[in-house]
């Protein structure tokens, strides 16, 4: 039976209620915030450090309340589950979605070899999202102690979410333009500025090129994006969408998604717009390179080259066969390898293999 903690409720505790999973909120502090966090590091950690004892005895009690036989940190970002784990002598698991070396979104509290060595102490089994974020925690391959289990959607819900209507359009989809989009947070890491420059290369090839910035991000930056979109006299043609519910409708209309990143641990938005038949152009940003075979499924190019994005994205818009080639490739091969019954299976499996 599974049991929930969280520090807050949203919408995954929605659902957790909704399947009848037991649900408890406590107070959690995290050991790596985000960077825009203004207060210094110092700070932050006696902050941390003030109440642990009390976060992770609260964590305790739910252990043995609930005769919990495994406990599972879905993030690097919170630390008490694990720590609750060694005093409680319960098997813990650590899934790293997220990396700490080079990732310009995150502030550990505490040096990363810290933080790394601390996972891997504290830990019997440790899954991360791609080979890439293993090597980002310095786990030697052939490490029995950690698993790559690549993430899954389930490709039907997806299908019909991409049939949907798009709501709240900034304007219609006009027939005769092709839609690029890239999605994710607008942030530095997300190569937002590569992006655009090769956006303006791309429409001196093909000029009827919409593109779709869908995310949020902080103000002043989403702001800067906007003021680059100007500068190189290109506004009309970038929409900025904001955070959108319906990513992907949106993406179902598309020609083409661009993954731009400096650093992409593994790249969800990849998968899906792959699952619905739109071919990808990704930088070499780590994720990517493990889900993209390149030239079969999709298209890789060296990070912080605008020349290549657009030079790859034109000769996909302007060759159908090519289009339809890597839509169909790209379809198949999310459905062997990123289904969510195959997520699912080894997800389970390694926390079977952890409560023995």
């Amino acid at each position: 039976m599974p049991y929930v903690a969280a520090p807050f409720a949203g919408p995954f505790t929605e659902i957790a209620e909704r399947l009848e999973v037991p649900v408890r909120l406590r107070h959690i502090r995290r050991w790596v915030v985000p960077y825009s966090e203004a207060q210094p590091r110092a700070r932050l950690l006696t902050n941390f450090l003030r109440d642990l004892r009390n976060r992770v005895w609260a964590i305790c009690h739910l252990v043995e309340q609930w005769g919990i036989d495994v406990v599972y940190t879905n993030t690097v970002t919170l630390a008490e589950g694990a720590i609750a784990a060694r005093l409680m002598n319960r098997p813990h698991i650590w899934h790293l979605h997220e990396v700490l070396n080079g990732n310009r979104e995150l502030k550990p509290i505490l040096p990363n070899f810290v933080i790394e060595r601390s996972i891997k102490a504290l830990s019997k089994t440790i899954i991360v999202n791609s080979n890439f974020t293993a090597r980002k925690f310095s786990l030697p391959p052939g490490d029995k102690k950690y698993r790559t289990v690549y993430n899954g959607i389930d490709i039907a819900q997806v299908e019909r979410d991409a049939a949907l209507p798009v709501t709240q359009p900034a304007s219609p989809f006009v027939p005769g333009f092709h839609y690029v989009a890239i999605v994710g947070a607008i942030h530095p890491r997300k190569g937002i500025a590569t992006f655009l420059s090769a956006a303006n290369l791309l429409l001196q090839r093909i000029p009827n090129v919409v593109f779709l910035v869908i995310g949020g991000g902080r103000p002043d930056y989403v702001a800067a994006m906007k003021d680059l979109a100007r500068q190189a006299g290109i506004e009309s043609k970038v929409r900025f969408l904001g955070w959108r519910t319906d990513i992907l409708a949106l993406l179902s209309r598309c020609s083409l998604l661009v993954v731009s990143a400096d650093q992409e641990p593994f790249g969800l938005t990849v998968i899906e717009a792959m699952s619905v038949g739109v071919p990808v152009v990704a930088t070499r940003c780590g994720g990517p390179e493990e889900i993209i075979d390149d030239g079969a499924t999709g298209v890789l190019v060296a990070p912080k080259s605008p020349e290549a994005i657009a030079e790859a994205a034109a000769a996909i818009l302007r060759d159908p066969a090519l289009h339809m080639k890597l839509a169909a490739a790209a379809r198949l091969a999310v459905s062997t390898r990123f289904a969510l019954r195959r997520y699912v299976y080894e997800i389970e499996d390694a926390i079977l293999s952890a409560a023995r």
